[in-house]
Parts: structure tokens; C-alpha cells; sequence
């Protein structure tokens, strides 16, 4: 799974990170070079593909973005969003999606040594929900989008 768990006892703290995976497709797809983002997306509005993408980059358009997916599932919701606005164009990318994948993917690899964190020292160890939405953000559809987390003991959880 490409999981880390760090412990330090004394001060009853676990981290799960994602380094070990993360570093894995990053040199899978050849993208340890170059520079590394500070967000997850590019600020450009990602839009249909109006060409015809062949097999090959279809198949590995939807590779990059699985794995992003993966890693944004397992222990990185900062990366959530970006692999659900990816998602929306594995069956047609065009080469600003691929830009857009390898952007992601350059972000995780920059920030590959973080993690969640819990700690049984915390004074507020209740479970906390939060949530948000956001009304018509999407300008092809005009759907809303919401998210929500659950955290316990100061550690995502959901």
C-alpha cells in the first residue's frame, strides 16, 4: 500500500505518509525533474477536449490520474479535489489534462513527506465534521460541488 507509519511514543503521535508510493510514480512517469508546485491544480480552467486523444494516451492519462487517485483516497485529501476535476476527462484528454496530471503529480512529489497526523495528547479528541459547498462552480454544467471531513484524535478520518 505505500503506507509509513512514524510513531514517536514519547509524545503519543502516529504520522501515516505517503512517501515511498508517491516517489514510486513519480519516477514511473519520469517526472523527478523539474520544478514542484505549490498547489495541487494550475490556475487555468481545465476544458473538454474538442480533438480525438489516441488509446495510448488515454490509457496513460487514466494510469496518472489513478494514481492520483490512489494517494488522494489512502492519506492525502489535499489532493482530492484535483483528482476529481482530473477524473472528468479520462475518457478524451488533451495535452492541457496531461499537463494538468503531471502539475498534480509534481505537487505530491514536492510535498511527499506529509501526512496525517494523530495524537492521543490532544485535549480535544471528539470527532469533528466539517463541511462545504460551493453553488454552480462548475461553468459547463452549472452543478455544485460539496465536501465534507471527519477527523478524530486531530487526524482525518474520512
Amino acid at each position: 500500500m505505500g503506507v509509513r507509519v512514524v510513531r514517536d511514543r514519547a509524545a503519543r503521535k502516529l504520522w501515516l505518509v505517503h512517501d515511498t508510493y508517491i516517489e514510486k510514480i513519480t519516477r514511473r512517469f519520469g517526472l523527478l525533474d523539474g520544478k514542484c508546485p505549490s498547489t495541487p491544480l494550475p490556475a487555468y480552467e481545465l476544458k473538454k477536449n474538442e480533438g480525438q486523444a489516441s488509446k495510448a494516451q488515454i490509457k496513460d492519462y487514466q494510469r496518472r490520474v489513478g494514481s492520483v487517485l490512489y494517494t488522494a483516497i489512502m492519506i492525502r485529501p489535499d489532493v482530492a479535489f484535483a483528482a476529481s476535476q482530473l477524473s472528468r476527462f479520462l475518457t478524451n484528454p488533451s495535452l492541457d489534462h496531461l499537463a494538468a496530471v503531471n502539475w498534480a503529480l509534481r505537487y505530491l512529489f514536492g510535498t511527499r513527506f506529509l501526512g496525517i497526523m494523530y495524537s492521543g495528547e490532544l485535549l480535544d479528541t471528539d470527532l469533528m465534521i466539517a463541511s462545504d459547498a460551493s453553488f454552480a462552480d462548475d461553468k459547463e454544467t452549472r452543478h455544485s460541488s460539496y465536501s465534507y471531513t471527519v477527523s478524530l484524535f486531530g487526524g482525518l478520518i474520512a
